[in-house]
């Protein structure tokens, strides 16, 4: 008996001791991360899930939620709307006759990473138009991560939904690796095709571990966590980045005569 509780005893005190010595060499990672890359460790969390638009089923902003983003410039309040919007107000389809409707397309810059919700760049055009006498209405359907392919899906099944008289493209040169990384379109004897009509990334078990209080506070707020994540992710999006171009490539061959490339290879 005595020796059943002395095992028992020993039990929990290598469990104690365990658990002390992973959360001291925790709080010490993570402290030496905060010291050695501090000022390059951004903590923003995206809140994305699966949208099926027509045919494609794509990324799209978690409507109705709120969260925050920070580094070491500060720290910045993100809430969005039901349409799945970064806005103060929800939008219907239909406008009013005397509204001039401007719709924005873009990825996080355009969303408005890093600053808050009245110094977006879609805010400060509805602001200067107002001032200056346009009725005007901007909705900002921006997603983090969105290359042109996305951007294209979204206005042809759901932006256009919108009726908006102009539309702004918020173009960044990372549009070109992101349509890479998604693969849905592709260009055959000089027309655009369809590749693929899903490009859902790691959603379900990013969407997994949101659903976890715990995961969803250490995204906004540890600089170990995000730093492990944005090596990983940095290190897929690079693999599948290369097997994307050599598909690409290949296929160009494939496509071309065999006096084209024997033109080509001899320069």
């Amino acid at each position: 008996m005595a020796c059943t509780k002395q095992i028992g005893k020993n039990v929990i005190r290598n469990f104690v001791l365990l658990f002390a010595s992973i959360t001291i060499s925790l709080l010490v990672s993570e402290l030496l991360v905060r010291f050695f890359y501090g000022k390059r460790i951004c903590m923003f969390p995206r809140y994305v899930s699966d949208v099926k638009l027509g045919d494609f089923r794509i990324r799209g902003n978690i409507p109705n939620s709120h969260y925050w983003h920070k580094s070491y410039d500060g720290k910045w309040e993100f809430r969005i709307n039901a349409n799945g919007f970064r806005a103060q107000e929800n939008f219907e389809y239909a406008k009013k006759r005397e509204i001039c409707r401007i719709l924005l397309l873009g990825d996080s810059y355009t969303m408005g990473y890093e600053v808050d919700l009245n110094k977006t760049y879609g805010f400060v055009l509805q602001s200067f138009l107002a001032e200056n006498g346009l009725d005007v209405e901007v909705i900002n359907a921006a997603v983090s991560g969105y290359g042109t392919a996305e951007e294209l899906i979204f206005f042809e099944n759901e932006g256009v939904k919108y009726s908006p008289d102009v539309v702004i493209l918020g173009y960044y040169c990372n549009d070109c690796r992101n349509n890479i990384l998604a693969e849905l379109y592709g260009l055959e004897g000089g027309k655009l095709v369809t590749r693929n009509k899903e490009y859902v990334p790691a959603i379900n078990c990013r969407n997994f571990l949101n659903s976890y209080w715990l995961y969803r506070w250490l995204s906004e707020n540890s600089s170990l966590h995000n730093w492990i994540r944005a090596y990983l992710s940095g290190a897929i999006q690079t693999r599948i980045q290369k097997i994307n171009i050599a598909r690409i490539r290949s296929t160009e061959v494939e496509n071309r005569s065999d006096h084209d490339v024997i033109i080509e290879n001899a320069y």
